[in-house]
């Protein structure tokens, strides 16, 4: 993105100055179906005089054209490789020389999404239909039916709607709440008026049942083999989950005294009441999933105790729960909050004592839910300052206008560099930010500005600028298990095998913070990584796998009647500060009415 559009620039990247001009792409775009369409456009072109370009460029579209469709092997990918440096060595003219480039290019940067198409039979950007379900399903990192759910709730029939749902994912109240939903970008429905509301279909969903006993996929008779499963957020519960619905004793250890890990210390009670962290934790015990509180493993307990005690496989989620700290002056000093720290004693009931002025420093969510945690505990004046502009902060825009309806700040390009104590206070040194060249996050760097350095009275100072993990102990008590550097395990992302054999990883972790969903998704790959280990069968389908079409096909003749989408029904700010839950679950009828609104985008009749 720094690089200088020259005659110069360019070729150092391997790239070639011509006259069609630049292309700029997103998420959206599938770069394996982008070197097809670059292929079949110099397929058309070629004059046909040389052999190379004539007959390999026709060969080459013909293998991108299988990996599009699902159709591609490992051994198509090699012929590739192969191809493409002999047709552009031995073409005649600068056609079929440059024709290979854009396989050679995507397959240099994009590697990653052949192997998806080839081996996952997905495609990330849901560009390939051959490769999707529904473009809303593929875009959800937990594969969630949700064309099949929404048909079920919009007829009424609202246990068939959380069949589906646990099928793919346990936790539906606390999805209902806090997901990003990411299935409403990709969502067919925002061409007309607005994406459906999915989140809230859920919670409504989710809330017509106390108990999921009887709507849980079908549990398999015990095989005999035992798994321990190393925390208790959402992507340790969903491994147990899977496991114990495969026949496995499953046992979680959480070194905190309750079950829940982010989900019930990280995320403040105004977004997720813990009474639905309980209802869906006390579900998967009594489903069969043992849980025990109180026992770190790597300190009180060691891995290899635990394999003496029977157990044969691990699955590592503890989590990322370490705060990210700067290196300045005053971090240390009374009325100095960490922020996952400060969110977690919040959710233990403990009094935080907060002065009148108040400064969050961070733009995560941790940071946009501290200051509205400490407005809850009686700050007047909360500001929240961020080293980047709005555009770059990297939460939930939504949790932004909410954080600042309910009367909290939000200060831009600016940063703090040293914390005194000051007459009973906290003296702040705030410097003021620009942005330069952009760094490998796509974002561009702030750099400070000489000479704006300013001081500030304040009371407290809450710092939430990033989190880590703390896998230390594990490391040092098994042979096998290797640090990632930031606190975490290595492990491989598709599969979570780590250097030992028996021991899997994922979630925070291995990648770092991320959201509930994904978490989801990394329980989903450690469940199914543990179940090949000790019972293998390459062609086991999962429940998350199995998607289907629900018994009401749509009606492809109607026309699509535009209706406005449901909004979120949140109390007005003044209610917010003495009430536990900002937003309400809907009605049925709003429920049914949103849930119309799908297109149906799994039906390919």
């Amino acid at each position: 993105l720094n690089t200088p559009v020259t005659y110069e620039s360019l070729p150092e990247l391997g790239a070639i100055m011509g006259s069609g001009g630049l292309i700029v792409m997103n998420e959206d775009t599938c770069m394996v179906d982008l070197a097809r369409y670059f292929l079949d456009f110099i397929q058309e072109e070629s004059c046909g005089k040389c052999t190379p370009c004539r007959v390999g460029t026709r060969i080459m579209l013909h293998l991108v054209t299988k990996i599009c469709h699902g159709q591609g092997t490992m051994e198509d990918l090699a012929r590739l490789e192969e191809l493409a440096p002999q047709i552009a060595k031995t073409s005649l003219c600068g056609l079929g020389q440059t024709a290979p480039n854009p396989v050679l290019s995507t397959l240099r940067y994009f590697r990653e999404e052949y192997l998806e198409h080839i081996q996952e039979k997905k495609c990330r950007a849901g560009v390939c239909s051959a490769l999707m379900w529904a473009p809303c399903t593929n875009a959800c990192p937990a594969s969630v039916n949700v064309p099949a759910y929404m048909t079920y709730v919009a007829k009424g029939r609202f246990e068939d709607a959380l069949r589906i749902h646990l099928k793919s994912n346990p936790f539906p109240s606390v999805c209902g709440r806090v997901c990003p939903q990411w299935c409403t970008k990709k969502c067919r429905r925002a061409d007309l008026e607005g994406p459906l509301a999915v989140r809230l279909v859920k919670r409504f969903m989710a809330e017509q049942r106390q108990d999921y006993a009887d709507l849980y996929p079908a549990k398999a008779p015990a095989n005999g083999h035992k798994v321990a499963v190393i925390g208790s957020g959402p992507a340790g519960l969903t491994a147990a989950y899977y496991l114990v619905l495969r026949g496995y004793e499953v046992t979680v250890f959480e070194r905190q005294a309750e079950v829940g890990g982010m989900l019930r210390y990280a995320i403040p009670d105004y977004r997720l009441p813990r009474a639905y962290v309980d209802k869906e934790i006390d579900g998967l015990r009594r489903l069969g999933v043992a849980m025990r509180t109180g026992v770190e493993v790597g300190r009180d307990v060691t891995i290899p105790q635990l394999e003496a005690e029977g157990f044969e496989a691990f699955f590592i989620a503890s989590g990322c729960g370490k705060e990210t700290r700067p290196r300045i002056e005053g971090v240390d000093l009374p009325g100095v909050y960490a922020g996952i720290d400060f969110l977690e004693r919040s959710a233990k009931g403990e009094a935080l004592p907060m002065g009148p002025e108040v400064l969050v420093i961070g733009g995560g969510d941790s940071a946009i839910d501290a200051s509205r945690i400490a407005r809850r505990h009686g700050a007047r004046d909360v500001t929240i300052m961020y080293r980047r502009t709005r555009s770059e902060m990297p939460t939930n825009p939504i949790e932004i206008r909410e954080a600042e309806v309910e009367g909290n700040k939000v200060e831009f390009l600016a940063n703090i560099t040293a914390i005194r104590p000051r007459d009973g206070r906290l003296e702040v040194t705030v410097v003021h930010m620009h942005l330069g060249a952009f760094d490998k996050s796509g974002r561009r760097r702030p750099e400070p500005m000489p000479g704006s350095e300013e001081t500030r009275l304040v009371d407290n100072v809450i710092i939430a600028i990033g989190q880590q993990s703390d896998a230390d102990e594990l490391v040092k008590t098994t042979a096998g298990l290797v640090s990632n550097g930031y606190g975490g395990l290595q492990a491989e992302a598709k599969s979570g095998k780590t250097g030992r054999p028996n021991v899997f990883a994922g979630g925070d972790l291995v990648t770092g913070a991320a959201t509930v969903v994904e978490a989801i998704q990394a329980g989903q790959i450690g469940a199914r990584a543990v179940d090949q280990l000790l019972c293998p069968d390459p062609q086991r389908k999962y429940p998350w796998e199995d998607l289907s079409l629900p018994e009401f096909a749509p009606n492809l003749e109607g026309e699509v009647q535009e209706m406005e989408p449901l909004h979120e029904p949140l109390l007005d700010p003044a209610e917010r500060l003495i009430s536990v839950e900002v937003e309400r679950t809907v009605s049925a009828a709003e429920a049914m009415r949103e849930a119309c609104r799908c297109l149906r985008c799994d039906y390919k009749e």
